[in-house]
């Protein structure tokens, strides 16, 4: 997968219009984020991405061969209680005796190799969105989406978090969307930002983050970078750009 044309001209909830207008390149090896108000759709665009939701007008225009593989992390971890660490790595692999290697490999990044016999009873928040982590990742996707995966989490553990969500990027590159409500997160993560509205959800500012963070000698002060911003864009985080600009 070498990238993707997003067109969405309207997606519907009855007589609810959610998204209109939506027009944006997705990148292979590049690093996006969304950030709206809540309510603007986010998840939505990410289940229409996902392929999980087909009823929109519009359409995504996958550039050599289609989608490829697409790992999706939920706002929950969403971990089948009945299977350990291991097995619920294992449930999305195609040939488990196979990928024993690699399966270990995740496990190690994500600090869980002496809890792979656990059940996600038995772990912490921060240790269960891991696995879950550690599964988006096993199947190797050209394209993995997140929904808010730091939020509800301590300051320490969504620090850890975000530091792993880029070692495994830069282990197994491949593009990243990542819906948040943290604009900070946002500047600190992604190489480009794009700011929705509130419902009807359209693009009303791109804010491109130069040099990319898959460089791991690539340090920001997102602080700094999000007072920039605001002082530009007082409303941004309302849905609202100083200069609304054309998707």
């Amino acid at each position: 997968m070498k990238g993707c044309r997003v067109r969405v001209a309207s997606k519907r909830f009855g007589d609810l219009q959610v998204l209109q207008g939506l027009d944006f390149q997705v990148s292979a090896d590049n690093f996006f984020a969304l950030v709206g108000p809540s309510g603007a759709g986010k998840s939505t665009l990410l289940n229409i991405l996902s392929g999980l939701d087909l009823d929109f007008e519009g359409e995504l225009s996958w550039v050599e061969g289609g989608p490829g593989k697409i790992g999706y992390l939920f706002q929950e971890p969403r971990l089948m209680p009945w299977l350990n660490v291991r097995e619920n790595i294992e449930l999305v692999m195609p040939d488990t005796v196979k990928d024993q290697a690699w399966i270990d490999h995740l496990l190690r990044m994500v600090e869980l190799s002496d809890r792979a016999d656990a059940f996600p009873r038995q772990l912490s928040g921060g240790m269960q969105r891991r696995v879950a982590l550690a599964r988006a990742m096993a199947i190797k996707p050209d394209v993995l989406l997140l929904d808010e995966p730091f939020a509800s989490l301590d300051d320490p553990t969504a620090v850890g978090l975000r530091r792993l969500v880029l070692d495994l990027w830069r282990d197994q590159p491949g593009a990243v969307i990542l819906v948040t409500h943290n604009l900070r997160e946002a500047m600190e993560l992604a190489d480009q930002v794009l700011f929705l509205s509130r419902r009807p959800a359209r693009i009303v500012h791109r804010e491109v983050v130069i040099p990319s963070r898959i460089d791991p000698v690539v340090v920001r002060d997102s602080q700094y970078l999000t007072d920039c911003l605001m002082r530009r864009h007082p409303d941004i985080l309302s849905g609202i750009a100083a200069v609304p600009e054309e998707a």
